[in-house]
């Protein structure tokens, strides 16, 4: 099964908007993939829904439970500082080294989806990982 670590945007994009992001998310209900993730970028998707977005309690409950049933939490035992000018990004490559993953998936067309790849981990735009998962 494929492993895939996504950036808040994608968690953010599913919930909100739909589309391919939301895509990945049912690809993962449907056990076809495993999403990875951490505690420090459950904290910063809750945290954005939060402040960004003004979810409700009740909408804050619901999207913590999906996410808590279809992540798998690896907490990162290396530091990265490659992406200066937005430090948080990095807590996303810190989270594919440790769980392995095959892919990480972003919307970041500044920071992440620029580096293409990360210790040969590619980093994708949520069509293309979709586009290159159905050809497989």
């Amino acid at each position: 099964m494929l492993r895939v670590v996504l950036d808040t945007n994608i968690w953010i994009s599913a919930v909100n908007f739909g589309g391919k992001p939301q895509e990945i998310i049912k690809l993962a209900v449907q056990k076809k993939i495993a999403i990875y993730s951490s505690q420090t970028l459950y904290a910063e998707f809750i945290g954005v829904s939060r402040k960004k977005f003004a979810y409700s309690e009740e909408k804050i409950k619901a999207v913590e439970s999906l996410y808590k049933r279809l992540v798998k939490f690896r907490e990162p035992k290396t530091t990265v500082n490659l992406i200066s000018v937005n430090p948080p990004d990095n807590r996303v490559l810190e989270c594919a080294l440790e769980a392995k993953a095959d892919f990480i998936i972003s919307g970041d067309k500044k920071h992440l989806l620029s580096l293409k790849k990360f210790k040969n981990i590619p980093i994708l735009p949520a069509a293309e990982f979709l586009k290159d998962f159905y050809q497989k």
